[in-house]
This record gives C-alpha cells, sequence and structure tokens, in this order.
C-alpha cells in the first residue's frame, strides 16, 4: 500500500467504511437477540410465577384438608 497514492487509499478508506457498516449491523442483530431474549425471558417467569401460585394453592388447600382431616380423627 503507498500512502501516497490517491487510488490506493480511497481503496483503504471504501474498505473500512464496508467492514464498519457490517459492525453496525452486526451490532443491531445482537441487540434484537437480546432483545427478543429479553422478552422470552419475562414471558417465562411470568409463566413460572403462574406455576408457582397454583402450586403454593394447592399446597395451602392440602393443609387445610389435611388438618380437617386429623380434627375429625
Amino acid at each position: 500500500m503507498n500512502p501516497n497514492d490517491a487510488t490506493e487509499r480511497q481503496s483503504v478508506i471504501d474498505a473500512a467504511q464496508q467492514a464498519a457498516q457490517r459492525f453496525n449491523q452486526s451490532a443491531g442483530v445482537i441487540t434484537q437477540v437480546e432483545n427478543n431474549a429479553d422478552s422470552q425471558t419475562a414471558s417465562t417467569v411470568q409463566t413460572i410465577n403462574g406455576y408457582l401460585k397454583q402450586i403454593a394453592a394447592l399446597n395451602q388447600q392440602y393443609a387445610v384438608d389435611f388438618h380437617a382431616s386429623q380434627d375429625a380423627g
């Protein structure tokens, strides 16, 4: 590469601009993947929390039924 050759300098500049565009595109894709993962994680946590509430309610009902059967015994 001859730094005094305008054509070669422009080729390097063009290649650098293309590389920068690719990096920016990659960053956009990574951000989109990150956002999708965050959204899916939030949805999964919400679903799990719903299941945990159902389990807690069943456990509470079991405890009530168990104590009622002990009192009747």
